[in-house]
């Protein structure tokens, strides 16, 4: 039987070569997705992004000069980075070289809020979505599991052990949004429907363009995009809140990042490593 790498394994030993049936990580837990207990689970909303890349070190400067986080590493996880702004923590950073065959890229993992994990899981193998890892329950954080959705996008569920951050307003430098860019926005709306609960709500734009907002119940907490690019792989993309969006490009650029799409409000860029991310500004 051909072994492979557990990638929410990477994620408890911080990208040290652990493989199914080998050797498992001594510490299985990860830092909670809250620093003040909340026992409220926001079902639906993404609750925290972990960047799984090829040389977090380098990148550290990137994010940093960008966005002004700081980075600590974690006492009771050897390995594992927390990324805050100002005091708050907003996500993770781990090394990871690629030698998962399902997950070969630097990517930011975003974590959804699910009120049953193995529920959902049973979901996503109904519809067609692929299991990568999990569920585990991971002591700090909770019940997890990696995923791929019908189209190939990934993520993680979680049912966090502490309850997820409070639901308040981003401030500069803090994940906004989180939008699903997909080729086939029926059969996603059918899939997260199925998975997570959502209901849809489809918006008019500028230029006869429509938007479509996933909620839960009355609230909005993602949206999905229909891909113009057949050769662009599915992909759930969360966005940091800007004050200045062209100086915030201008800036990605100068660090090594590469802006690959801008619009009046937003962008998608990639950092140095490769993993793609959103900007957006609101307001004037």
């Amino acid at each position: 039987m051909i072994r492979r790498m557990h990638l929410i394994i990477i994620l408890l030993v911080a990208g040290n070569l652990c493989l199914t049936g080998g050797c498992a990580p001594k510490n299985k837990s990860l830092p909670p997705v809250t620093q003040t207990r909340t026992t409220v689970h926001l079902v639906g909303k993404f609750v925290w992004f972990d960047l799984l890349s090829e040389n977090p070190q380098d990148v550290q400067h990137f994010y940093k000069t960008l966005f002004g986080w700081r980075f600590a590493a974690d006492r009771d996880v050897p390995g594992y980075v927390v990324i805050y702004k100002g005091d708050k923590a907003i996500g993770g950073m781990v090394h990871h070289d690629g030698q998962v065959p399902k997950i070969p890229e630097s990517i930011w993992l975003a974590s959804l809020s699910v009120e049953d994990v193995n529920r959902a899981v049973s979901a996503v193998k109904a519809r067609n979505g692929e299991v990568i890892d999990g569920p585990i329950d991971v002591k700090g954080r909770g019940r997890m599991a990696v995923v791929r959705d019908a189209e190939g996008a990934k993520l993680a569920l979680l049912r966090s052990v502490n309850g997820d951050p409070p639901d308040v307003g981003a401030d500069t430098g803090e994940w906004l949004w989180v939008d699903l860019f997909t080729h086939d926005a029926d059969k996603a709306k059918e899939f997260y429907s199925s998975m997570v609960g959502y209901n849809t709500r489809t918006v008019e734009l500028e230029g006869n363009h429509t938007y479509t907002l996933f909620r839960w119940g009355n609230r909005s907490f993602a949206g999905l995009v229909s891909l113009p690019w057949k050769d662009v792989e599915p992909n759930w993309l969360p966005y940091v809140k800007v004050d200045d969006l062209e100086e915030t490009i201008k800036m990605a650029e100068k660090l090594g990042g590469k802006a690959l799409l801008r619009s009046t409000n937003l962008a998608i860029i990639t950092d140095p490593i490769g993993a793609a991310f959103g900007i957006q500004k609101v307001g004037r």
